[in-house]
């Protein structure tokens, strides 16, 4: 099965209890994670209902949300989620989103001036 940024890894044991697992090319391409991240390849699942649950406002003990995300969607990423280049890390939000809930995202936009719709 392919997602639209990644391949799944079919046959793969993983710690993602039945999740499905893809893989994405960083934009840093893993250059300053000094060989810890090959090619800037990573393992990944999308979102799940408790990692929704947390981006609608949940808590999660001091913790960043966006951390919690991270380690739970990228449970083998073999650096600390704090290390990730700023760009890595909105890319990979991003991918998750869109392998998530697809890539398009609509939404309305109201014209101020003529009041129509969009």
């Amino acid at each position: 099965m392919n997602g639209p940024h990644g391949q799944t890894k079919q046959g793969e044991s993983n710690n993602f209890m039945a999740r499905p697992s893809f893989e994405m090319n960083l934009p840093s391409k893993g250059i300053l994670y000094d060989g810890k991240i090959p090619d800037g390849l990573i393992s990944y699942s999308p979102l799940t209902g408790r990692e929704e649950k947390l981006l609608a406002g949940g808590s999660r003990g001091g913790v960043s949300i966006i951390d919690s995300i991270f380690k739970s969607c990228i449970p083998s990423l073999p650096i600390p989620v704090d290390e990730l280049l700023t760009n890595d890390k909105y890319f990979i939000l991003l991918v998750l989103r869109a392998q998530s809930y697809g890539s398009s995202y609509t939404f309305p936009v109201k014209c101020e001036d003529c009041g129509r719709k969009f």
